[in-house]
């Protein structure tokens, strides 16, 4: 049994060692269980995920579909009760909008009179809104395997990933830039440590500020900003963009 059990082993690894030489990863080759990594099916979706995301490394910043995303919400801690009473998801492709989601979403429980002043959204909104588990299937769809950027996106995304893990045991894998890093590296020595900073450093005046349609319309200037600045500088496509970020 303990030969058995080595020859295993040691046709796991050799198996290991096969897919990672295509290019795969070892978290990517580790979603499979053992039993599946001889499934030809799973197989060739991961490799194919795996070769467009090569492929995007090489594609013009230009052609490079994104998604700028941002949500509002009644806290900082989704962990603690706190939920997303809007969002807005806008794909781009280059400069040019592609699609576009924008609501609020269902809350069933009194919103603070802090949010409701910073936001202006209220109760009543909220009430005739749709539910999160009605928006998120559209907004999966929208995100695709895209690229998402944003303000202080890692906010945004704790948020989406909360809701994820919670009702299907899932995360997002898309790719995440946040503006606030790619303008220091751009703009070396300047802090752009609020949104608001970054959009009166470029005289962008928005309005609606603090709702997601509206902070998602001042990330999509500051993209815009971002890809002149870029071309600039030569960085053209998203290898040249991670090494812009290293």
């Amino acid at each position: 049994m303990k030969h058995s059990s080595n020859n295993e082993n040691g046709a796991f690894k050799q198996w290991m060692n096969q897919l990672l030489s295509f290019g795969l990863k070892r978290e990517q080759i580790a979603g499979g269980r053992q039993q599946d990594l001889s499934n030809q099916a799973w197989l060739r979706a991961v490799m194919k995920e795996n070769a467009k995301k090569n492929k995007e490394k090489t594609t013009m910043l230009n052609k490079l579909p994104v998604i700028v995303l941002d949500t509002e919400t009644t806290g900082f801690r989704p962990e603690l009760g706190d939920e997303i009473i809007s969002v807005c998801a806008v794909r781009l492709t280059g400069i040019k909008e592609e699609d576009r989601l924008s609501t609020h979403v269902k809350l069933d429980r009194a919103l603070s009179e802090d949010i409701k002043k910073l936001t202006g959204i209220t109760e009543e909104m909220l009430a005739e809104a749709p539910a999160l588990e009605k928006i998120m299937p559209q907004l999966l769809s929208l995100l695709e395997s895209n690229l998402i950027v944003g303000y202080h996106i890692s906010h945004d995304i704790a948020f989406i990933n909360h809701y994820l893990w919670k009702t299907i045991r899932r995360r997002l894998t898309n790719p995440a830039l946040d503006m606030k890093l790619i303008l220091e590296r751009l703009y070396s020595g300047r802090k752009f440590n609020e949104f608001d900073d970054a959009l009166k450093y470029f005289s962008i005046k928005i309005n609606n500020r603090h709702t997601a349609e509206g902070d998602t319309e001042g990330a999509i200037c500051l993209w815009k900003h971002i890809l002149d600045e870029c071309e600039k500088r030569s960085v053209r496509t998203l290898n040249d963009f991670h090494r812009l970020l290293v």
